[in-house]
């Protein structure tokens, strides 16, 4: 993963997280079939898939909440995943116009908890509020009606992860264990 741009006095990753193994080395499973998806979000196993891009670009890597709150890590130190907020501030102007100045992807889709894979003119990414309820999502529509709406789901829906660094002394990761369907 390249290493990033500067907004905000933060250091973003230039690309989505695309990581297949965890912190410590051991692969993620990754659910090459919507029957595997389901299956392992049923059982609250860490995983991911891989959507490959349908135009050479670059692959879509989409994670489910638990691979966020096993005990082996995901995160690389020094980043976090992006509270809702810091990825609306990268996408809207301060009129609330859809700008994209960085060109975040609009395109990775989403992955229900039953598997199926949504491939649309949105981008689906996983994100937090600073009181660290979790897991949240953010669309980016790649449109201009409502270019970014905020909401929760189920900890088996599969979304993409954007980073970004912690500030000095700040050790949280937002991230906790919360009850949702």
């Amino acid at each position: 993963m390249k290493q990033g741009f500067i907004h905000n006095d933060r250091t973003w990753k230039s690309e989505n997280l695309s990581s297949i193994t965890f912190l410590n080395g051991d692969p993620i499973i990754e659910s090459k079939s919507d029957n595997d998806w389901f299956q392992n979000g049923r059982k609250g196993i860490p995983a991911f898939k891989k959507i490959p891009s349908s135009d050479g670009g670059i692959d879509v890597y989409l994670y489910n909440y638990y691979c966020f709150n096993d005990e082996r890590g995901l995160i690389p130190d020094g980043f976090r995943i992006s509270t809702t907020d810091e990825l609306q501030s990268l996408l809207l102007n301060e009129q609330g116009e859809f700008i994209n100045q960085y060109k975040i992807p609009t395109n990775t889709g989403y992955i229900t908890k039953g598997g199926q894979h949504s491939l649309t003119d949105f981008g689906a990414y996983w994100g937090c509020n600073l009181d660290g309820i979790y897991p949240k999502f953010i669309l980016l529509k790649s449109r201009d009606e409502d270019p970014v709406t905020i909401g929760s789901d189920s900890k088996a829906c599969g979304y993409a992860v954007r980073l970004i660094s912690k500030p000095n002394g700040d050790d949280r990761d937002f991230i906790k264990k919360v009850s949702l369907f």
